[in-house]
Formats: C-alpha cells, sequence, structure tokens
C-alpha cells in the first residue's frame, strides 16, 4: 500500500484519486502515523455492505451459484429440513 505523508496527498490527490479509482488503497499519514485512506467508492461499499440476514444470504448465493451453473437446493427441497416450532431464536447479527 502507498503511503504518503498529508501535505505530498494534498499536492497530488487528482493523481491519487485515480491510483484509488484503479483499485489501490493510499494510505495518509500524519506526523509519521497513519491517519486516513484513500479508496475507491467501490472498495468502500464493499467494507460498509451491512449484513445480510440469512435468508437474504441464501437467495444470493443460489441466484450466484445457478449463473456459474452449480445447482444447489431449491426452497420446496428444504422446506422439510426447517424448524416449525413456536420457539424463536435470537438474530445473530
Amino acid at each position: 500500500m502507498l503511503t504518503l505523508p498529508i501535505t505530498k496527498a494534498q499536492a497530488n490527490l487528482a493523481a491519487l484519486i485515480d491510483r484509488a479509482e484503479a483499485g489501490e488503497a493510499i494510505r495518509i499519514t500524519r506526523h509519521g502515523k497513519p491517519v486516513a485512506v484513500l479508496l475507491s467508492t467501490a472498495e468502500y461499499n464493499k467494507l460498509h455492505r451491512r449484513h445480510e440476514n440469512l435468508t437474504a444470504l441464501a437467495a444470493r448465493m443460489r441466484k450466484e451459484a445457478k449463473t456459474q451453473g452449480i445447482a444447489l437446493f431449491e426452497d420446496a427441497e428444504l422446506e422439510g429440513l426447517r424448524d416449525h416450532s413456536e420457539r424463536r431464536g435470537e438474530d445473530i447479527f
């Protein structure tokens, strides 16, 4: 990871933004200590994506697998495996 002091980052901001857009992360320091990281919006969004609930995660994984030709169980096939009792579990996220 490229590391620059704030003064050099300020002087080269446009070029650093181009590098960040290309996928490179740039660490910015003040008095030799890291204080910030310049990232592309795409990388930032990956880091801050909200946790998916299990159902949404399973649906997304099933969709991705299908596009790659991988066969997974369908909801109807999994229905018999589900716990339909009245007890309520706590969310894990």
